[in-house]
């Protein structure tokens, strides 16, 4: 009887992510340069439609976010649940990455496909320095309304309803 031999370690990418994009997420900012030097495509998305840009800002990875954003990453990419890169940086407290998707022209009011803001999520997400950033990014709107519930002033909550020109 034939043994089969002993497997190292296998790992099995849910979401069949690119070199780049895992290189991205792990913030090896030499690997993201070589993947973009051999030519990987910087918009290549996975089965969930993120981009390296999206891995990249929702792990915080600053150097690697500006280097994308160089190479031509789309900075209002959406992923199939209508996150941007700068809509995951807010759920996750990433304010530096944040600041630099803002002063690069992300837009603070984009919503995922359930309705919420970047604003949204940096609220949910406890972080005041990030809610501060987002609110003083001079574009934001007072209400964002989702039919369950609305972030006033960078403030959460649950509530239903909603004043016509309170906005």
């Amino acid at each position: 009887m034939h043994r089969l031999p002993k497997l190292k370690h296998i790992t099995v990418d849910p979401y069949q992510r690119s070199q780049l994009m895992r290189a991205a997420s792990l913030g090896d900012l030499t690997a993201v340069r070589q993947e973009l030097e051999r030519g990987a495509n910087v918009n290549e998305t996975d089965l969930a439609g993120g981009t390296a840009l999206h891995w990249s800002a929702n792990e915080g990875h600053l150097q690697v976010v500006r280097e994308l954003l160089t190479c031509g990453a789309a900075i209002e990419a959406k992923a199939h649940n209508g996150d941007t890169p700068l809509t995951l940086a807010a759920a996750c407290g990433r304010t530096e990455v944040a600041k630099l998707l803002l002063s690069e022209g992300a837009d603070v009011n984009v919503h995922d496909v359930v309705g919420q803001t970047a604003l949204m999520k940096a609220v949910l997400s406890r972080d005041e320095a990030l809610v501060q950033l987002l609110i003083a990014s001079g574009n934001y709107r007072c209400c964002q309304h989702t039919g369950s519930q609305r972030v006033r002033h960078g403030q959460f909550r649950g509530r239903r309803e909603h004043k016509e020109g309170h906005c």
